[in-house]
């Protein structure tokens, strides 16, 4: 290649090479340049030689990495001949370093990587030559790729859409590519482009002009058009530019030509006709640039802790009160000043607010004043009378009064007269800086090692030869085989005579080892005292001696502490038992023929078995060696891997060699067959062809790129990772498109509303659903009133119908004609009638009236409440009556009392025919003649056999009691009906062979007189006149209690015109007496 075509940087970096090739050397008393060097005579500078030159020792090549090899200048191994005369790195085996690549111009030699801008060569195969990544060669210069722009010396890649960019405040220039900053209101723009920068902003007629329905606000906001849309309460509507304007503050500007109201945001201020500013109203003052009303006294101020500034009658107003230490005018009077904790304490006094006389000030409050029976704090502490205030106690030896006894905070001391100071009582001393109860012979409270003073004092023992005290406190010496001993005048601790002092302590004396313990007896001295034992391996002539476990002297032999038999000396320690193979020495050790533990032996050492191998997993084959299913690495025996086993995922993989190799990084070499994923480090890195070559590297999965100055490569924007790491899936840009993880639809929300991948479709999860653009997940609501955007919400909770709920200002509600169920969660139609069916209340509340008429569910029916009834248009409770003449609409109301009343000139009347009873509540037939009289009647009876029924005396009705054929006293017997003009019939009634037909004033001496002991049946049936019916069927009394029984029976004594008598009647061995009062009416 011609020198001219060597790139800028190589050519750089041949020069520096040419200009310090090596050190420079001294010869013949001369420094020579660092291109020559020194001659074997040592007395001239030679040129150093070029690559391929004859030479004849080191030091003689110029190149940078050359050596005189064969008598030639050659390039050093891994290094290769490159431009310019030099030799560079060989890089055919290896990697090139950062900053370099691999030419194939220059033999497989690593050379820097070319700028952008810079001289390249279009006939070099690497597509690394030129730097940053994504530049290539075109025209023998480093550019950005063709879908790639230059931007701060990067190669970054063209947009395509404004999501590409910053899309707050960037647009995609579809010309170019590049992303360009929005334009802001006003400005020039291109309607085809997302060019203007202002939220409710478009390009309209090449201009950045607001949306309709907004207004431009000052060039800096498109802003909602008002009054349309509501202002804010700090701002009113300027209806000339239609946007809102912050109101103005008290004397601040305002508009007063254009009608403008609200401007002032005081709401007690006004704009001034004339001054064109924001004033007080009339009523009102400044306070502070606050309207305020005017008062003329304290009783004109509603808030708490106000009073009535009224210096100026005219110009009063209401001022907050003044706290403590505020100024005030009032002297000697409180209501300038606010109250301090709570209470009436603070006057105006000297032109603050202070403390009344009863109280004193601490901090913000004013609080009462102590005596000498007040409760202070008694543990922390006291009252100063003369300050009135409570003092915290004096610590011990702090100066105090007298006159305050209990001022001293230490427990047991007392303010002394003499020194002014906290001092312990007399029964107690001063220690560590409390009172402690004096010692005595009787109170021995001091430690172990101290003893009692005669001060009562407590203080260390003496040691061994100190001066001690003798006396009631002679136990004191601190060793206790010691005793306070006078020798030569003067009392010392020393030895009991039953011990001798040996290294500053009293060991007993011996005669044998019986009483030395743990110790032995040592008889060489004088006299015999007891010693330490001694350790394995030392000297000893006594069996005892021994002090180690398991090991006895040799009396014999050594004369040295020695293991026993069953046991074994460890490194002079211990005595351990004797090992068996399986068992008893350490995991370190094995144990050998003669049962002693011995330490392992490493990799190639002499072996018999393989337990005596140290390194895991090695075996005995004459040397400890690797099996076979393992290699031997650093004293180590490594299992050979698999695909899936053995190596460190993260920075290993397994090679077809079954061996673990660390990974390689991004654009470095990989190896052809081995896993193309595990053999390269990072995410979405594998080990692939480069185009257009044979060889193989580390690259990017597709659609993905290199992240900067990390290891891994990342998918491009629109794509994402998937699960396994393996591939970037295409990034799904609305709902209901495809996928095949979820991954693809996470732009469609987050957490428990993120979208999912559902049967191969970006879906919403369980209880969502999508918003109207497809792009969100909205919340199914579960409640009625939970927030909501759209209706699709809230179906869920339509009742019968989905259309029953609907989005309403954000939040679920129920349809008109429906209301919500007790628990919230449905909508129910309103019924539209009485009896209609309902679950709740609600679903009646707009029937039956208004008050006590209105309907409720009951049953699950609309009803009218009771006292009501259903009226004939089904939608109105009618109040039943409760006596004749009561008010009436329908007469429905009026037939509770008898189907002989009816609603009549709005009252309930009786029917033709009728009149009024006794008590006004029922119509009973009109059978008045023109004497007076009653008609004539008289009655038939049946009976046959009815068991356990016993009938002494039964009351019954008379004629009067006949009436129309409309009865409705039936209740739950047989009705009686007219069946020709003198004679009555009844169904059901199980009549036997006897009827009897009686005159009325023989019936009651006949009932008198029936006894029945086993009857079956007893019924009476009342023949009336023509034209008139029994009120009452035939009485058929079946087997019921007594208490039924004697409800049927006399039950049909219901008016007052009859002659009554006294009856008994009993059923079951349960007798009723009836006593009725008798009147009579017309005859008796």
């Amino acid at each position: 290649m011609a020198n001219s075509q060597v790139p800028f940087v190589l050519r750089a970096v041949i020069l520096v090479g040419l200009l310090h090739p090596g050190m420079s050397q001294t010869c013949g008393g001369r420094l020579c340049s660092p291109t020559q060097y020194c001659n074997e005579e040592g007395t001239l500078c030679l040129s150093k030689k070029d690559l391929g030159d004859p030479c004849t020792g080191a030091g003689q090549c110029l190149p940078s990495y050359s050596d005189c090899l064969d008598q030639t200048c050659q390039c050093q191994t891994d290094w290769t001949e490159g431009p310019g005369n030099q030799c560079v790195l060989d890089c055919s085996d290896s990697t090139c370093s950062r900053g370099t690549f691999c030419s194939t111009d220059w033999s497989h030699g690593c050379i820097p990587q070319i700028n952008l801008g810079q001289t390249c060569s279009d006939t070099e195969e690497s597509p690394l030559q030129c730097r940053p990544d994504n530049a290539v060669c075109e025209n023998s210069l480093c550019k950005c790729g063709s879908d790639f722009l230059e931007k701060n010396g990067a190669c970054i890649p063209k947009c395509t859409s404004s999501s590409a960019c910053r899309p707050e405040i960037e647009f995609c220039d579809i010309n170019s590519g590049e992303c360009l900053l929005k334009k802001p209101l006003g400005a020039g723009c291109t309607a085809a482009q997302e060019e203007c920068a202002t939220p409710n902003a478009t390009c309209t007629g090449d201009v950045c002009s607001c949306l309709d329905g907004f207004s431009n606000y000052f060039n800096t906001a498109c802003v909602p058009k008002c009054p349309a849309t509501e202002c804010r309460v700090d701002e009113y509507c300027d209806t000339g530019n239609e946007y809102c304007v912050r109101k103005a503050n008290l004397h601040g500007p305002c508009n007063n030509a254009g009608g403008l109201v609200g401007q002032c945001a005081d709401e007690n201020a006004l704009c001034h006709a004339v001054e064109s500013t924001c004033e007080c109203s009339p009523g009102f003052i400044d306070n502070n640039n606050q309207c305020v009303p005017t008062c003329t006294d304290n009783n004109g101020c509603s808030e708490t802790n106000h009073f009535c500034n009224a210096e100026d009658p005219e110009e009063g107003f209401c001022e907050m009160k003044r706290p403590l230490g505020g100024t005030c005018t009032k002297e000697g009077e409180s209501h300038e000043c606010m109250e301090a904790s709570g209470e009436l304490n603070v006057i105006c006094k000297n032109g603050r607010c202070s403390c009344n006389s009863e109280h004193y000030q601490s901090g913000g409050n004013c609080i009462l004043k102590c005596s000498a029976n007040s409760n202070c704090d008694p543990t922390q502490e006291f009252c100063n009378v003369e300050q009135g205030r409570c003092t915290p106690k004096i610590d011990l030896n702090g100066i105090c009064n007298p006159t305050h006894p209990s001022s001293c905070r230490t427990e047991n001391a007392i303010c002394s007269e003499v020194t002014n100071r906290c001092s312990c009582v007399d029964s107690h001393v001063e220690g560590s800086g409390i009172c402690i109860l004096k010692c005595s012979a009787s109170n021995p409270r001091c430690e172990s090692d101290q003893f009692c003073t005669t001060g009562g004092a407590c203080q260390t023992k003496p040691s061994l030869n100190q001066p001690c005290e003798s006396g009631e406190t002679a136990q004191q010496c601190q060793d206790p085989n010691a005793s306070c001993t006078e020798v030569s005048e003067k009392l010392s601790c020393l030895c009991k005579d039953s011990h001798a002092e040996n290294n500053a302590v009293c060991v007993a004396r011996c005669e044998n080892s019986l009483p030395c313990g743990d110790m032995y007896c040592d008889s060489n001295g004088a006299p015999n005292i007891c010693k330490p034992k001694v350790t394995l391996g030392q000297a000893c002539q006594y069996a005892d001696q021994c002090g180690t476990e398991h090991a006895t002297c040799d009396l014999e032999g050594s004369k040295t502490c020695q293991c026993s038999s069953q046991y074994y000396n460890y490194n002079n320690g211990l005595c351990l038992p004797k090992c068996t193979r399986d068992q008893g020495c350490l995991s370190s050790d094995y144990c050998t023929e003669e049962g002693r533990c011995e330490k392992k032996k490493p990799l190639g050492a002499g072996c018999t078995d393989s337990i005596q191998c140290k390194t895991p997993s090695a075996i005995c084959d004459a040397t400890c060696t690797c099996p076979n299913t393992h290699w031997e690495e650093s004293s180590v025996c490594i299992q050979k891997c698999t695909q899936s086993t053995v190596c460190d995922p993260e920075s290993q993989y397994c090679a077809l060699n079954a061996k673990c190799y660390l990974k390689v990084g991004f654009n470095q070499s990989c190896t052809p067959g081995d896993d193309v994923k595990e053999q390269c480090v990072g995410k979405l890195v594998f080990c692939s062809t480069i185009p257009d070559s044979i060889r193989r590297k580390c690259i990017c999965a597709e659609n993905a790129e290199k992240e900067a100055a990390a290891l891994d490569c990342s998918c491009t924007t629109e794509y994402v990772e998937s699960q396994n790491a393996l591939r970037c899936l295409r990034k799904a840009t609305e709902l209901d498109q495809p996928c095949e993880e979820s991954a693809q639809c996470k732009d469609f929300g987050s957490g428990d509303s993120g979208a999912i991948c559902s049967t191969g479709l970006c879906s919403c999860p369980a209880r969502f659903i999508p918003d109207g653009t497809k792009r969100r997940c909205l919340l199914v609501a579960e409640n009625l009133d939970e927030s909501c955007e759209i209706d699709e919400q809230c179906a869920e909770l339509g009742g019968t119908g989905s259309a029953a709920s609907k989005c309403v200002a954000n939040k679920c509600s129920c349809q008109t004609r429906f209301v919500p169920d007790g628990s919230k969660q449905r909508c129910l139609s309103v019924a539209e009638n009485l009896q209609d069916g309902c679950e709740v209340d609600g679903q009646c509340a707009g029937l039956g009236g208004t008050g006590p008429a209105t309907s409720k569910c009951v049953q699950n029916k609309c009803s009218c409440p009771n006292g009501f009834l259903d009226g004939s248009d089904r939608v109105t409770c009618r109040k039943a009556a409760e006596k004749l003449e009561d008010p009436c609409v329908e007469n429905l109301q009026c037939e509770v009392l008898g189907e002989q009343t009816e609603c009549k000139e709005a009252k309930c009347q009786c029917k033709a025919g009728f009149m009024a009873g006794e008590d006004a509540k029922q119509c009973v037939v009109d059978n008045r003649s023109g004497d007076g009289t009653r008609q004539g009647y008289h009655y038939r009876i049946f009976f046959g056999v009815l068991r356990g029924w016993e009938v002494k005396g039964l009351r019954f009705s008379d004629s009067d009691e006949c009436h129309p054929q409309t009865n409705r006293f039936a209740r739950n017997h047989v009705w009686c009906v007219r069946s020709d003009s003198t004679t009555l019939s009844c169904r059901y009634a199980s009549h036997l062979n006897l009827y009897l037909s009686l005159p009325d004033h023989f019936l009651p001496w006949f009932f008198l007189l029936l006894r029945f002991p086993r009857a079956r049946g007893i019924g009476i049936e009342l023949e009336c006149e023509s034209g008139y019916l029994h009120p009452h069927p035939t009485q058929h009394i079946n087997s019921v209690t007594s208490e039924e029984f004697f409800d049927e029976v006399t039950r049909d004594a219901v008016d007052v015109d009859e002659c009554i008598t006294r009856e008994s009647i009993s059923y079951q061995g349960v007798t009723q007496e009836t006593t009725r009062n008798a009147i009579t009416k017309g005859r008796s």
